[in-house]
């Protein structure tokens, strides 16, 4: 609840930012505020902490929509610009089920925590690349 709660208003100011500063620093920002979270959760001992911190995760789905949409209008054409799109959105609802899927098969395992530190660290690396990248002129 809380994480789509936080995706929703954050979505519509990454957007405004986006028409303004870096996308590419904008981006690393998002990741590593929704992600250092997700970080966290390993250590929740309460239903509280949980609820803020997944709460905070949001900020990272509601942020990318807009800038990832504003990084394709500038390096795609637009004859490629909506399939760019599409595959991303394909791989965001591939990338949900293959990671509740995983979670599911090793949650009983190593336990609840661990899905969250796998699901954490693959986003915090690509924040540090993503910073090496050049950004496209705007056009």
């Amino acid at each position: 609840f809380g994480y789509a709660i936080m995706g929703a208003p954050v979505a519509l100011l990454s957007g405004y930012l986006a028409d303004r500063y870096s996308r590419k620093l904008l981006i690393c920002t998002v990741l590593v505020i929704g992600k250092v979270p997700c970080l966290f959760s390993y250590f929740v001992t309460t239903y509280p902490q949980l609820f803020v911190l997944r709460t905070l995760q949001g900020i990272t789905v509601g942020a990318m929509a807009p800038l990832t949409s504003s990084l394709a209008g500038d390096l795609f054409p637009v004859e490629r610009r909506l399939a760019m799109l599409a595959v991303w959105a394909g791989m965001l609802g591939a990338g949900g089920l293959v990671g509740q899927t995983i979670a599911g098969w090793i949650s009983p395992v190593i336990g609840w925590r661990w899905p969250f530190i796998i699901a954490a660290v693959p986003s915090l690396i690509a924040a540090v690349l993503v910073a090496f990248l050049n950004e496209p002129q705007r056009g």
